[in-house]
């Protein structure tokens, strides 16, 4: 890209009032500065995503937790708490088994 020397010239003639404005409009306080950030929208959809992924797991996690703890005490009393631990960890399985797929489906991993 070439730049003539007249045009070089008009705008460094200019640039001293162009200067003087914005020492002047800052001085007063009413200096603006607009900027926009691109592609915030998708920096919100991965931030969210990511956050839903974090609390399935999170769930999951606490199911496989909660129902060893069952299981591991039904062993000593009654059966009834046993189904309740096997249904824990069938739905924590349900649960895990989705998340897999959704990140691999994701290809970051």
């Amino acid at each position: 890209m070439k730049i003539s020397s007249r045009t070089l010239l008009r705008v460094l003639s200019g640039l001293p009032e162009r200067l003087e404005r914005l020492v002047d409009t800052a001085g007063a306080g009413k200096f603006r500065i607009d900027f926009s950030l691109r592609h915030l929208d998708d920096l919100i959809r991965e931030i969210d995503r990511t956050g839903n992924l974090l609390s399935l797991s999170i769930l999951v996690s606490s199911l496989v937790i909660g129902s060893a703890l069952i299981f591991s005490a039904s062993l000593s009393s009654h059966s009834s708490f046993k189904t309740l631990g096997l249904i824990g960890f069938s739905g924590a399985g349900i649960l895990g088994f989705f998340l897999a797929i959704v990140i691999l489906r994701s290809r970051r991993f």
